[in-house]
């Protein structure tokens, strides 16, 4: 549930255009915003990690991402109380190009029925990297179509500093 929440609050905050690694201009992901987030690494930078804290109906939930360069390991995780949502890969080769993908359909009787999407990959070919974000580790993508609406959400693309 905590998940649900978590991604309904994100997706809907996005205001900016997102990179496209297809080079699509989709019209229909006009919605999705991108977020540059810089990891805070060890002095070796094998090691990065970046938090922040979204508020959804009062309650704050906590997202925690953390990177390993050996072995590759990528991990995002959300936290609202007693749960927790936790997506990972584990890699042996970093370079190997990845993209991995969740999908969820939540609703009910007395609610509006939600596909929600969370994607994570590191193949950003294609992809306009700000000059400031020397170490592209993942872009994570997160996006939501409520019934026939148009879809919303953002996508962070991860820096290490």
């Amino acid at each position: 549930m905590s998940l649900l929440v978590t991604l309904l609050l994100l997706v809907l905050i996005g205001k900016t255009s997102a990179i496209w690694v297809d080079g699509s201009e989709d019209s229909s992901f006009s919605n999705l915003g991108l977020h540059t987030m810089y990891m805070t690494c060890d002095d070796a930078g094998s090691v990065c990690q970046a938090c922040f804290t979204s508020r959804s109906h009062g309650e704050a939930h906590l997202h925690v991402i953390e990177y390993t360069m050996e072995p590759y390991k990528l991990e995002y995780t959300t936290q609202l109380g007693d749960f927790d949502d936790k997506f990972i890969i584990f890699q042996e080769e970093p370079g190997d190009a990845y993209r991995v993908c969740t999908e969820m359909v939540v609703g009910g009787s007395n609610m509006s029925v939600w596909k929600l999407n969370i994607c994570m990959d590191n193949a950003l070919r294609g992809a306009t990297i700000p000059n400031n974000c020397v170490r592209p580790i993942a872009l994570v993508s997160l996006r939501a179509e409520r019934n026939p609406d148009r879809l919303r959400g953002h996508e962070l693309l991860l820096c290490a500093a």
